[in-house]
């Protein structure tokens, strides 16, 4: 969330700990992901890569997973069936590290919106003040 100054913005994890969890907390804040590949996956292995992507989002979205967010990956295998099975450890870990480099992405990438700047308008920011 902002500062009420409009300078920056608040750590949601601090707001949490302190026990004060403000309305604006009580928002939506989701983070939706897809996994496709060409790894041949049955319905449970599929399963467990998405929950090793999780582990992308934990790396670059703190906190994660609140009551309050809303958030998931979708695994989709368009492997054929004449396909050698894949090793659901490697997609998996592949899988993590691809959904955390798509959220810096997408952070990174984005434009401001309705007078909330984008990262890197506030990054862009930051860098000017220390020249």
């Amino acid at each position: 969330p902002r500062r009420l100054d409009g300078k920056g913005f608040l750590s949601t994890a601090e707001i949490l700990k302190s026990g004060q969890v403000v309305r604006v907390l009580v928002s939506t804040n989701t983070t939706i992901g897809v996994v496709a590949t060409n790894a041949l996956l049955n319905k449970t292995q599929a399963t467990k890569v998405a929950q090793m992507a999780h582990d992308g989002l934990a790396r670059v979205i703190r906190p994660v997973h609140t009551m309050f967010d809303g958030d998931v990956i979708f695994v989709l295998s368009v492997g054929k069936e004449n396909r050698k099975p894949a090793d659901v450890t490697t997609v998996g870990t592949v899988a993590a590290e691809v959904i955390a480099q798509a959220v810096i992405r997408g952070i990174t990438q984005t434009e401001g919106l309705q007078g909330i700047p984008a990262a890197k308008e506030v990054i862009g920011d930051i860098l000017r003040m220390s020249n």
